[in-house]
């Protein structure tokens, strides 16, 4: 690194520390400065606490009242997770939210909750979708179950930086079904020394379905043409199932653009998708780069792609139908948050042309 490129970092450096000192000075003199404090070593605040900490950040109160909040922390919920949807709304000059009350919060957490249900059940209807669409591709091929394996195994060891440590493909996916307590002894046990290809598709985790899906596009396997949606987004909707399977919240921060830093540009076919809403240009490219916004179209649209049974797409249509209506329900809470009702929009029409 060049001597003027460090002097410039120092320079930074010194000025982030100069204006968290003036910050620091300013707050010296605010009566809840010790509240302050706690909240931002991270120290455990009282419920009590946490309803002052969040008054001092603007969050006011109007449309629930403070003793609701204080029993809706205590037995329904708890403060990280009602605050995290904060993000969605901005802060005025003082750095205060704006137009956000605690009834927006529990409103948020309780339609997440009811999307992140929903979610399961599509992520399994797309694993299971993925997993048939592969036993009988590979089964209609002249494929051999057990060299593909051995291909299998060689693509993910080029892939792999630590060749000492790697652990075969077959063993890796087996193991997790070893113990003699889980669901899957049995086939465990019965196939352990002479896997075919069919028992580890099966026994697969989301994660390693995606592996495999890329594989085998990758390879050009027989009828890879029809995965290559699945090998383009499965990744992101896997980041979407893993949240939900974990109870984290998802409608965090849906509203703000540019997230990409880290990752490449949206895959032109997910933004043709997202486009499709209707949705006023302009909107919708703003979201091509929000994450969340993203990842949850990403899972949409493999569902809209691969889910060909008529009587399970009815019934999600009508899920997704119903979380929508919920989540419009308390639109008087959200006058003044236009990005959020935008992106909520965006989703309204792709539910309906689903």
């Amino acid at each position: 690194m060049s001597g003027l490129k460090l002097e410039y970092i120092k320079k930074l450096a010194g000025l982030k520390e100069g204006l968290k000192q003036e910050e620091l000075n300013k707050q010296q003199d605010d009566p809840q400065f010790d509240l302050i404090q706690k909240a931002r070593n991270k120290h455990k605040m009282t419920t009590e606490e946490q309803i002052e900490y969040m008054k001092w950040k603007g969050i006011t109160f109007n449309y629930t009242s403070e003793t609701d909040a204080e029993r809706y922390l205590k037995e329904n919920s708890y403060y990280y997770k009602v605050t995290a949807y904060r993000k969605n709304f901005e802060k005025d000059r003082n750095q205060k939210y704006s137009g956000l009350d605690f009834a927006n919060l529990k409103d948020l957490a309780v339609i997440d909750m009811h999307l992140r249900y929903l979610l399961i059940k599509m992520s399994l209807d797309i694993e299971h979708a993925i997993k048939t669409k592969l036993m009988n591709l590979i089964t209609e091929s002249d494929e051999d179950g057990y060299k593909i394996i051995e291909d299998y195994n060689t693509y993910q060891l080029n892939l792999t930086a630590d060749k000492d440590n790697y652990i075969h493909v077959a063993l890796k996916i087996l193991k997790d079904s070893e113990s003699k307590k889980g669901y899957h002894w049995d086939l465990y046990e019965k196939y352990k020394d002479n896997p075919t290809i069919w028992v580890l598709i099966e026994l697969m985790s989301y994660g390693q379905l995606v592996n495999f899906v890329k594989f085998y596009i990758s390879k050009g396997k027989f009828g890879s043409k029809e995965l290559r949606t699945a090998k383009e987004v499965m990744h992101f909707s896997k980041n979407v199932r893993d949240a939900a399977a974990h109870s984290r919240p998802l409608l965090l921060n849906v509203v703000e653009s540019r997230q990409f830093n880290e990752r490449k540009n949206p895959n032109p076919n997910l933004k043709r998708y997202m486009y499709s809403s209707g949705r006023p240009s302009q909107i919708i490219k703003a979201y091509t780069t929000n994450i969340k916004v993203h990842d949850l179209c990403a899972l949409l649209y493999l569902h809209s792609t691969y889910i060909k049974g008529v009587g399970t797409r009815r019934e999600r249509k009508n899920e997704m139908r119903t979380i929508f209506l919920r989540a419009i329900r308390e639109k008087h809470l959200y006058k003044e948050c236009e990005k959020l009702a935008q992106a909520l929009l965006i989703f309204g029409e792709l539910i309906r042309k689903y």
